[in-house]
């Protein structure tokens, strides 16, 4: 619910899952949002060991605010630090991860 109501507050939200491949196919992240969001958006699947490609090949826009989600919430938090420290303005952390949402 809490997750919920943040994605309404923020439309243009980007969620990023950053986690691993071998942790992706534990569970689409898509079971955990909300279906009004996931009828506009689609979730980027950009796993950490690869956000920096992912920055210089502009998958990821500075002036789109970001929600990253792991499953503990620590990669995430990781990923969060490095865009902020290239100029990303808006960057959230899903805290507690997938693990908190199960």
């Amino acid at each position: 619910e809490q997750l919920a109501a943040f994605l309404q507050q923020w439309p243009h939200m980007q969620v990023v899952d950053v986690r691993e491949p071998h942790e992706q196919s534990a569970g689409a992240l898509t079971q955990y949002l909300p279906p009004v969001y996931l009828a506009q958006h689609k979730v980027q699947e950009i796993p950490l060991s690869k956000l920096a490609d992912a920055v210089i090949h502009r998958q990821l826009y500075s002036e789109q605010p970001l929600l990253l989600v792991c499953r503990s919430g620590n990669r995430s938090l990781v990923a969060c630090k490095v865009l902020g420290r290239l100029g990303f303005k808006q960057v959230f952390n899903l805290k507690g991860g997938t693990a908190l949402l199960c």
